[in-house]
């Protein structure tokens, strides 16, 4: 336990000493922010700890429930680890730039999803009001560049490898493909959900399921 300790302590100041280390403090952030949110949710699903919780909406699932925050907090910690490594291990592209960029745009994004979800708001296809319209701009343009940064970390260690060890290269290869195929779904999903089409009866109960009775078909 004690050399486990040891060495997630080195291997996390290494990871602050070297030029990706944006990426290690905004992802302990969206930690951190994944924990509270996940914590707070607990709490107020049981009506725990106050009589008035700060986490009163309990709903989990739906286009205001609290899966959001926690979704994309954690998920983009872990997308971090991987681009940490990637960018490591290639010479095509610079590591800090990369590094700053997607760090940085991705706390833009994070952040506008968090606080839609505070405001009772969805935060995904909401174009409702003038701000919730800027809001949900500023959140695409901040995952486009996450998934620019992405596409150019793959390409380092596909075209331009430093590792010498090849197991490691080939599992990089492969992750950081996986992972632009899901960068390229999630633009299809935009592209899909803004283009116009009638609505059917088969849809509208999952439709309602999914924005917790607020709409119903289309659904976005």
């Amino acid at each position: 336990a004690f050399r486990l300790r040891d060495d997630s302590e080195a291997g996390l100041r290494r990871w602050y000493a070297d030029p990706e280390w944006p990426l290690l403090v905004v992802g302990s952030c969206l930690f951190f922010s994944f924990l509270l949110h996940w914590l707070g949710y607990r709490l107020a699903l049981h009506q725990i700890g106050w009589a008035s919780p700060l986490f009163e909406q309990t709903e989990w699932e739906g286009r205001t429930g609290w899966r959001k925050p926690m979704v994309f907090g954690i998920s983009n910690a872990m997308v971090f680890v991987s681009m940490r490594q990637a960018l490591r291990c290639q010479r095509l592209v610079p590591r800090s730039v990369v590094a700053h960029v997607a760090a940085w745009s991705t706390a833009v994004e994070v952040s506008i999803i968090t606080l839609q979800a505070w405001r009772g708001v969805p935060s995904h296809f909401n174009t409702s009001t003038p701000l919730d319209a800027s809001l949900y701009a500023i959140k695409l343009c901040g995952v486009s560049v996450l998934g620019v940064t992405c596409f150019l970390a793959a390409a380092g260690v596909v075209a331009q490898p430093v590792s010498a060890n090849r197991v490691q290269l080939s599992a990089l290869r492969h992750g950081m493909v996986l992972m632009c195929l899901a960068a390229l779904v999630g633009f299809g999903q935009v592209v899909y959900g803004h283009a116009p089409r009638a609505p059917t009866a088969d849809e509208w109960p999952r439709c309602l399921e999914a924005t917790a009775g607020a709409v119903a078909g289309p659904c976005y």
